[in-house]
């Protein structure tokens, strides 16, 4: 059964949780433009206080993301479904168990924050300089890691409530916690403000400020969902019956996921040791400007892939229920369509617009000489937007039919490459302001490969999949979004350059520029047909329509209508030709064009006439006729779905629509025939006290009229018949469908509801079926005629559904090749029992043999077809030769009196997997003979249902199922990998930690030991590494001293830096300042460096007061030269009287791997 949600259901259900997730996004970036303002992006304790917050919200993400609602959901629903009691014992021994798990978890982390900090955060942080921030770190964390368990609570809360479809209280509860937030840095930022020192340690009223107040939001965001559940009749209780409770099946999926989890943190591991390097030297692109440019690119993947998957999980684990794999796929495919439409545009204005954007955001205060870092970051983040959203929506494909473990393998790959992939990038780079840009390009990287790998197993498991569809809407969005972001780049540019990086230009740049993407996207995805453009148009237009349209009125004959002077285009084609204004209406609410019984036309061709036919307008509407003019877009063909057109009627035995120019004589015979009933239905119209919504009327006759609907209960789609209650076929459709409702053989789509409905002016009865996607009987055997094997078995499958059907007096009267439709499994579908009869004119009732008569003779017809590729359900033609020959000629004899001696005369065979390739063979055609999806299609190709849904059936390259073994090797391999990775970062920053010991003297104001003769004596030593330049005060302070003792086995030395000799290209240099206690005349300075090669070192004085502000206050008397090992004597170019001298190193000599300065002794000469 198919029930398949409709792009305006979850449009609709996504908006309430869009929305809640806009607003708690809104008050989280205010969160973090506040610690922005008042401690940095890239400083230490930005990072300190990122680190402390991150394992309990990491972990809350990756249950959030797929570790536990993707099991919980799925059960969850199907215990609503089947059980007694909706569900609620089963539903509350999950939660108590879950608890129970959490609340351990969250016991231990905290135990075990030490721990957990040292696995998180680099080794080099452990070094004894760094004691006190350390200490902030480990302390923070203690505070924050009992979230977890509050993260876990509001988290299994939340799922009782998706699975009774109230989405948006796990989209609003958030808000809450953003609330505490703000107010716990309000009352910061009002006692400590925003200055000082940044790299220090934070004290400890800080850090109960900021840990508590931090918790007590989750606690809040927690309970504030316990009054919902009770609103929606869930009564909370623990249960502790928690053995043979079913839930075995549940904690083995569960294992899968905590896989998951457990890979992910691995991974994150390696990032965040990464990362943390960056700020233990002091300032750089660390864990917090990680963080901030992940929250700007995952703010368009919350508002809509999370809430549309969201939505999607619930409906496409009911398909999965069903074994309507078709329909997941169709559920699936939906879903990332949408997402991308929203997607596609956001990663192209990122990519455009990131600098304007952080600095927008997060350039104020202390983040205003970091927030460029973040820019960056954000640009390598949007490289991989794309494939994170498709990746992500395939999990979820994966969860709603309940796999977990493959998701795992895939992750374990994922995660492996993202590590592998930033050690390298990261090594390779070296610079601490290019260490988050190169995690987040690792990042995209490794899931755009792992997106391609999890596509090809989702197609093994789900083969309507059809790639190419995703392809090129990625495409048709891109070249719009890509023309528009060329745009917003060079307008940034402009305006910047223009009026300087201030506030006003970067607000510009943004505004227009994200302007101009969504102008781009929306232009050029017209151009190319992108159809979910339309779906967003009509939903709109439909909410602003709803309730203010006028009625339709009777048109009357085009024969009586005055000839217009406008007339059509001259390269109009027929669906550019006038049409009137209902219809044009009905076009541009997306509704199928409206094809009238006599039209002789195709269900989705609409036979235009001569000349416009007029419609009585409604108040303050133009009379006049409506066309789309040369510079209009002509209506894009809307999708009908497979199934829909044989329940609406039996157009296939109708003559093809005219299709010549307004003066031929064939037109104007046709549609003076044509006479547009008074309306039924309107597009939103709810049936049932709002259980069907109409969405799509795909055909409408004089006397009724057939709609595409969706079931708003059970998220699927149904066909919705609609009657005036004054027709012959209102008086006979109760018992039509009682009749349809008769028989519980799967075979028949079953008949769902019968009622009256009155809304408006709008009144008469309905009926609604169920919809089933698949192919009528005539696709196949039109393009190719079945075999024997295939014939007997569609045959012996009809026969065998009629036979006690005919036993009650029930037959179906209406049979044909368009009522039997094919799954993509194979099956058999019989549609239109009991009322397919009433959609033309009623005829009157016949003697029960002649209506059986008549259902043999049907069937024997539709064998003869399958076999010749004719239909006539005539005797004639005779068609002999055919090994079936002599079964239709019985039946047409009146040999045959039952079904079951119809059966009996067919040859036993099974060719399920036979019709399989020809359902194959039909998609594969209609594929390559069909324009691409979204392309405007001519009447002849709408005919064919299947031609708009080649993702409905296993399409061409359908892909042979991957072994299983090869998924294990690579995620074994993978999981290698990523333990390797672990291992090489763990090893890499404990050597990067282990400076080698120089002999420690404590540092002395006054040297003990006398100054060598010619020599001046030192009385104070200073090191030289101010913030300004990019430096923090922290090159070994304590040892400089050990420069000027007379003691050459003392040493101070310089940190160590990756890659680059030049600090890592953090800073331009560091050094000692010397004061010999009074203006002294300098001629020359002596030093003795230690090391594996040469030091870069210059001399420098005072321009005026002594400054440790910049290097930029100080005037080079010796510029920078590189000095070998050993003891070098650089001379003034002549005598300078001074009293302060710095000795400054700007590039150093290699220590092993990385690179080091060393000096044991500093002399300065009055020669």
């Amino acid at each position: 059964m198919s029930q398949v949600s409709s792009t305006k259901k979850l449009l609709s259900a996504s908006a309430i949780m869009a929305s809640g997730t806009l607003i708690s996004r809104a008050l989280g970036m205010l969160r973090v433009m506040l610690i922005a303002f008042i401690i940095g992006n890239g400083t230490r304790q930005a990072d300190i206080l990122d680190i402390a917050n991150m394992v309990p919200n990491a972990l809350y993400i990756l249950f959030a993301g797929g570790a536990l609602n993707t099991v919980l959901v799925p059960q969850i629903v199907r215990a609503i479904k089947h059980d007694d009691d909706g569900g609620e014992a089963f539903t509350n021994r999950i939660i108590t168990a879950f608890v129970l798990i959490v609340a351990a978890v969250a016991a231990l982390a905290t135990l075990c924050a030490p721990l957990i900090t040292r696995l998180y955060s680099s080794s080099a942080w452990r070094e004894p300089s760094l004691a006190e921030q350390y200490a902030s770190m480990v302390a923070l964390t203690y505070l924050t890691l009992p979230q977890i368990f509050f993260y876990g609570l509001f988290f299994l809360l939340a799922q009782v409530l998706n699975a009774k479809e109230k989405y948006g209280p796990m989209m609003w509860a958030p808000i809450a916690n953003n609330v505490v937030s703000l107010l716990v840095l309000s009352i910061y930022l009002i006692i400590w403000g925003n200055g000082g020192d940044k790299s220090a340690a934070f004290t400890t009223q800080q850090i109960l400020l900021l840990g508590v107040g931090s918790t007590l939001g989750i606690v809040v965001q927690a309970l504030i969902l316990l009054p919902l559940l009770r609103r929606v009749g869930f009564k909370l209780r623990p249960r502790f019956d928690l053995r043979g409770a079913g839930l075995g099946h549940t904690f083995s999926l569960a294992k899968w996921s905590l896989g998951f989890v457990a890979v992910n943190q691995l991974a994150l591991i390696v990032v965040n040791r990464l990362a943390t390097t960056a700020t233990a030297g002091g300032a750089g692109a660390g864990v917090n400007v990680y963080s901030n440019a992940h929250l700007l690119w995952i703010l368009p993947h919350s508002l809509v892939t999370t809430s549309l998957a969201t939505a999607m999980l619930s409906s496409a684990s009911k398909l999965a229920a069903d074994d309507d794999k078709v329909g997941v796929a169709e559920e699936m495919t939906k879903t990332t369509r949408l997402a991308l439409l929203f997607l596609v545009p956001a990663a192209a204005g990122f990519l455009a617009l990131a600098l304007p954007i952080s600095d927008l955001l997060l350039g104020y205060g202390q983040g205003a000489a970091d927030a460029s870092w973040v820019g960056w970051t954000l640009v390598m983040f949007a490289i991989g937007l794309v494939p994170f959203t498709v990746q992500f929506v395939c999990l979820r494909t994966y969860y709603a039919l309940e796999d977990t473990r493959t998701p795992f393998l895939l992750q374990v790959g994922i995660a492996s490459a993202n590590a592998l992939l930033a050690i390298l990038l990261v090594n390779r780079v070296g610079d601490p302001a290019w260490v988050a840009p190169m995690l987040a390009l690792a990042y995209s990287i490794a899931y755009f490969v792992g997106v391609l790998v999890s596509w090809q197993f989702l197609r093994e498991k789900l083969p309507a999949l059809d790639g190419s569809v995703i392809t090129r809407h990625i495409i048709r969005l891109g070249l719009g979004a890509g023309v528009g972001g060329a745009a917003a780049y060079f307008l940034s540019r402009w305006l910047t350059g223009t009026l300087g990086a201030t506030v006003l230009s970067n607000l510009l740049a943004v505004t227009l520029g994200g302007t101009l993407v969504l102008t781009g996207t929306v232009v050029v995805g017209k151009l190319l047909r992108v159809r979910e453009l339309r779906r967003l148009s009509e939903l709109v237009r439909t909410r602003l329509r709803r309730g203010s349209t006028a009625p339709v009125k009777e048109v009357a004959p085009a024969q009586e209508t005055a000839p217009q002077e406008s007339t059509p285009p001259p390269d109009a084609s027929p669906a550019e030709e006038p049409a009137s204004e209902a219809e044009a209406d009905e076009r541009a609410a997306g509704a199928e064009p409206v094809v009238d019984e006599d039209g002789r036309g195709a269900p989705q061709t609409l036979a235009a006439p001569s000349d416009p036919v007029m419609v009585e307008s409604a108040p303050g509407q133009a009379d006049e006729p409506t066309w789309f003019g040369p510079d209009e877009l002509p209506p894009e063909p809307e999708e009908q779905p497979p199934g829909v057109s044989a329940l609406a009627g039996n157009p296939g035995q109708d003559e093809a629509a005219p299709t010549g120019t307004a003066d031929e004589p064939d037109v104007e015979e046709h549609t003076a025939q044509v006479s547009t009933p008074a309306q039924l239905g309107e597009v939103g119209m709810t049936l049932s006290g709002g259980r069907y919504q109409l969405e799509k009327r795909v055909v409408a006759r004089s006397a009724s009229e057939t709609w595409l609907a969706v079931d708003t209960n059970l998220s699927r789609d149904v066909v919705v018949h609609l009657f005036p209650s004054d027709s012959p076929a209102a008086a006979q459709l109760q018992a039509a469908a009682k009749r349809g409702a008769a028989t519980s053989d799967a075979r028949f789509l079953q008949v769902l509801d019968y009622n009256r409905f009155s809304e408006s002016s709008l009144n008469g009865v309905y009926v609604a079926i169920e919809h089933c996607p698949g192919h009528s009987l005539e696709e196949l055997y039109a393009k190719e005629p079945l075999t024997t094997a295939e014939s007997s078995y569609v045959a012996r499958e009809v026969a065998e559904a009629l036979t006690p059907l005919h036993a009650q007096g029930i037959y179906h009267q209406h049979l044909d090749p368009q009522h039997i439709l094919i799954t993509s499994d194979g099956s058999v579908r019989i549609t239109g029992l009991g009322i397919a009869t009433l959609l033309e004119t009623p005829a009157e009732e016949q003697p029960w043999a002649l209506q059986e008569a008549g259902d043999i003779r049907a069937l024997a017809a539709i064998l003869r077809a399958t076999q010749t590729g004719e239909w006539s359900p005539d005797e004639s033609p005779e068609a002999d030769g055919y090994d079936l020959t002599p079964v239709w000629r019985a039946a047409f004899a009146g040999e045959l009196t039952t079904m079951k001696e119809l059966a009996a005369l067919l040859p036993e065979a099974d060719s399920v997997h036979g019709l399989e390739s020809k359902i194959s063979l039909a998609a594969r055609t209609a594929v390559d003979s069909h324009p691409a999806e979204d392309e405007q299609a001519s009447p002849e190709e709408e005919h064919s249902e299947h031609a708009e849904h080649p993702e409905r059936t296993i399409g061409p390259g359908h892909v042979a199922a991957q072994p299983r073994w090869l998924l294990r090797i690579l995620a074994v391999s993978s999981l290698v990998t990523l333990i390797v990775a672990l291992l090489t970062v763990a090893l890499q920053h404990g050597e990067e930690a282990r400076v080698e010991p120089a002999p420690h003297t404590p540092a002395s104001e006054t040297p003990t030991n006398p100054a060598p003769e010619g020599s001046f004596k030192v009385v104070a030593v200073k090191d030289f590494d101010p913030k300004k330049d990019g430096g923090n005060d922290e090159e070994y302070p304590e040892l400089a001293a050990n420069a000027v003792d007379g003691n050459p086995e003392t040493t101070w030395t310089t940190r160590t830096y990756l890659n680059r000799p030049n600090m890592g290209g953090q800073k331009p240099g560091v050094g000692l300042v010397l004061d010999l206690g009074e203006e002294r005349e300098v001629a020359s300075v002596e030093v003795t460096f230690l090391g594996e090669g040469p030091t870069d070192v210059a001399l420098f004085s005072p321009k005026g007061e002594l400054s440790y502000t910049t290097i930029r206050d100080w005037t080079e008397l010796v510029d920078a030269r590189p000095a070998p090992v050993g003891t070098t004597r650089i001379a003034l170019e002549r005598p300078t009287k001074l009293r302060y001298l710095l000795v400054y190193v700007s590039k150093l000599p290699p220590k092993g791997e990385k690179f080091q300065a060393e000096i044991s002794e500093i002399v300065v000469h009055s020669e």
